[in-house]
């Protein structure tokens, strides 16, 4: 069978933050015209309160959704959450680790809920017996802290931790994770990512996932959201032509961005250049041009406070043979390690004396 699954949806007030609920009606409605049962979110479903119930099951029970089944894990936001909530009967609130059978028992998938007090090893290691090996798969809300160690920069720390080494011992098949807001696929490893970026640090295009179970498939949906956020960042360096040049790697990163034509409206851009130019104005004046069909996020211009004028002019064939190099490096820089741009300027300021 197909199964949805979506997480960290934060919400509070439809009036305060309706684009929120907008993404999750976008999900129902590609659920129903899927005919898919199952709708599972994966952990903080509200924010930091759970007041708004109402207005999450005015939804759930509205006659377009009814059939479809809601089960919900609670998340390090609303740990409180239980069953006690709702009064509609398509919504299932799991407060205690839950093997759901599927496919006429071929196949099972545990959720389990977040808890402050354990990491999921631990508490798989308590529901060991249970679980057919390659036959089960796990959601759960927490962070995968091999990897990725801390990639939620709204919640330093760790919370309810999952390891390489668990999927090693414990064996599932497919792994679903809600919390980091990241959407990230690794072999069977899958963060769901938020469906409706909070803020500019929730990058791109935002998904929910389906689950086909006997086929063990995984596939992303595209939600429609009112935004999309981007926060870009670009190195400058000296030479000849540096208007050509900036608007070149302008180019390229948009198109990286695969958007649609009716896309560019949603846009809510954030930039920053550092780096080295001979006129700081006209990069000003060429960065503007390049994104004049998008919004710039709360409408602040392009941050090029960083963008510095370089003493020697001959020094730019040595910057530019460094960029150059690194490009050619064949590595991946590490998360939470120095990426090629952070390499790039401290090399720059190290040429130019800064």
């Amino acid at each position: 069978m197909k199964i949805a699954l979506t997480a960290d949806l934060h919400l509070t007030s439809r009036d305060r933050y309706p684009q929120r609920y907008n993404a999750l009606e976008n999900i129902l409605d590609q659920v129903v015209a899927n005919k898919i049962e199952i709708l599972i979110i994966a952990g903080d479903l509200f924010d930091q309160s759970q007041r708004y119930f109402g207005e999450f099951e005015s939804i759930c029970s509205n006659p377009l959704y009814r059939n479809i089944n809601i089960y919900i894990i609670p998340g390090n936001h609303d740990e409180d959450l239980n069953a006690s909530y709702f009064a509609v009967e398509n919504i299932h609130v799991y407060t205690k680790p839950s093997l759901l059978d599927l496919d006429d028992g071929k196949f099972h998938l545990l959720l389990l809920p977040y808890s402050n007090e354990a990491s999921m090893g631990d508490l798989l290691q308590e529901l060991e017996n249970d679980l057919d090996s390659n036959n089960w798969g796990l959601v759960s809300h927490g962070d995968w802290i091999e990897g990725l160690k801390d990639p939620n920069p709204k919640e330093p720390g760790i919370y309810m931790p999952l390891t390489s080494q668990d999927l090693r011992r414990f064996q599932p098949a497919r792994v679903f994770l809600g919390h980091t807001h990241i959407n990230s696929d690794r072999d069977n490893l899958h963060l769901i990512g938020s469906p409706c970026g909070l803020d500019i640090s929730e990058t791109g295009k935002r998904r929910f996932i389906v689950y086909d179970t006997l086929l063990d498939l995984v596939s992303s949906r595209e939600v429609d959201t009112e935004h999309i956020y981007f926060d870009e960042t670009f190195i400058m360096l000296p030479m000849e032509d540096e208007e050509a040049y900036i608007r070149r790697e302008i180019e390229e990163r948009i198109k990286n961005w695969n958007l649609e034509q009716d896309d560019n409206k949603k846009i809510r851009l954030r930039v920053k250049v550092k780096g080295y130019c001979s006129d700081r104005h006209k990069l000003m004046m060429q960065v503007k041009h390049c994104f004049k069909d998008f919004q710039f996020y709360m409408g602040k211009d392009p941050d090029i406070s960083e963008v510095h004028i370089p003493t020697k002019d001959e020094l730019r064939y040595v910057a530019e043979g460094v960029k150059t190099r690194l490009e050619s490096l064949d590595w991946q820089p590490q998360h939470k390690g120095p990426q090629n741009q952070d390499i790039l300027i401290a090399a720059l300021n190290l040429i130019y004396g800064e």
